[in-house]
């Protein structure tokens, strides 16, 4: 991908598809928003297929240009620039396209131009419009027309990982990926839940205070007491937790690792 500045896209991201627009890209690209509910917009272009100069002019008005070596039509080069877009750092991007079971009996031979023209709309701005409830105005030689919100189609492409929710004009992201690290305190976290159960199984005292003998082979889990072994120990009332054999020790299975459990009160 040729493209102009550093390789990483703003959390909103802009994915159109170009055949040999050479002619028209310098304008459709200008009237792209900077801005979409308060987020940075980033632009990219797939030219699908032979290139006239299309890229060029994307890449010279500062955004993104991806030539795609064969033209392979737009629902292919769109799916390309959906994961360019999430590779490069974008939280959610949008497809729009007309819904022709609608257009088609109301608009007749206009709603191939409609279509056209809609292409050439920016994807996020319209989605907003859309979501708003607001009609879409175009317009082309002198002639126009409103759409309606459910005369568009509205896809949003979140990126892996990622839940997007957009409402009253705020969009928020989260990162749902769960990282070595949330996995290792989420098994903290159940193995305090265990003791706990554990504790009321023994019919102990809330005051009453415990030693934890523990044992596993699971690298993890010996990682995950290890790095959060004073968080185990002040919310199970624990003065020592240690490595220990016993017998009588609870077999328990934590998201598939298994450990078990020796609880004995001090004292």
């Amino acid at each position: 991908m040729a493209s102009q500045g550093p390789l990483e896209m703003a959390p909103v991201a802009i994915v159109m598809a170009a055949y040999k627009e050479v002619a028209n890209i310098a304008e459709v690209v200008a009237g792209m928003p900077k801005e979409i509910c308060g987020q940075p917009v980033s632009l990219l272009v797939v030219v699908d297929g032979e290139d006239d100069g299309t890229g060029a002019e994307v890449r010279a008005a500062g955004h993104y240009a991806c030539i795609a070596p064969v033209n392979r039509g737009q629902g292919a080069a769109l799916r390309l620039g959906y994961r360019i877009a999430r590779d490069l750092g974008a939280l959610v991007s949008y497809e729009v396209k007309p819904n022709m079971k609608l257009l088609g009996p109301k608009y007749g031979k206009d709603a191939g131009a409609i279509r056209k023209l809609l292409e050439r709309e920016s994807p996020a701005a319209v989605a907003q419009t859309v979501a708003k409830g607001a009609p879409l105005k175009l317009e082309s030689e002198g002639r126009g027309w409103e759409l309606l919100p459910e005369e568009i189609v509205v896809v949003k492409k979140e990126a892996a990982g990622c839940a997007v929710s957009e409402e009253r004009g705020l969009a928020v992201a989260l990162d749902i990926r769960i990282t070595p690290e949330l996995e290792r305190e989420g098994l903290s976290r159940d193995i305090v839940r265990h003791i706990q159960q554990i504790r009321k199984e023994l019919d102990l005292d809330l005051m009453d205070h415990v030693n934890v003998a523990y044992e596993t082979a699971d690298e993890v889990l010996l990682q995950a007491i290890a790095e959060n072994r004073p968080h185990i120990r002040g919310e199970t009332l624990c003065n020592d937790l240690f490595p220990g054999h016993s017998e009588s020790a609870k077999e328990i299975t934590l998201s598939g690792r298994d450990i078990r459990l020796t609880v004995q009160k001090v004292g």
